[in-house]
């Protein structure tokens, strides 16, 4: 996988009034198909993806100062 920006609009917009910290990043490894899929109809992405944004969250909210 190569990694790459999505410009898009996200959630976080609407948070940025009840926090100085809204975090506009997803690190999740997504495929072609999930890629076309990005807000559309059965927009995904695979589960098996998820356990290591998990991983990514928890070190960000560990080393968060």
């Amino acid at each position: 996988a190569v990694p790459f920006i999505l410009p898009a609009g996200t959630d976080a917009r609407r948070f940025t009034g009840l926090s100085d910290s809204v975090i506009r990043f997803a690190p999740i490894d997504i495929d072609g198909q999930q890629y076309a899929s990005v807000h559309s109809e059965n927009e995904n992405i695979n589960v098996d993806k998820i356990p290591l944004a998990v991983k990514f969250y928890k070190e960000l909210l560990r080393n968060y100062k």
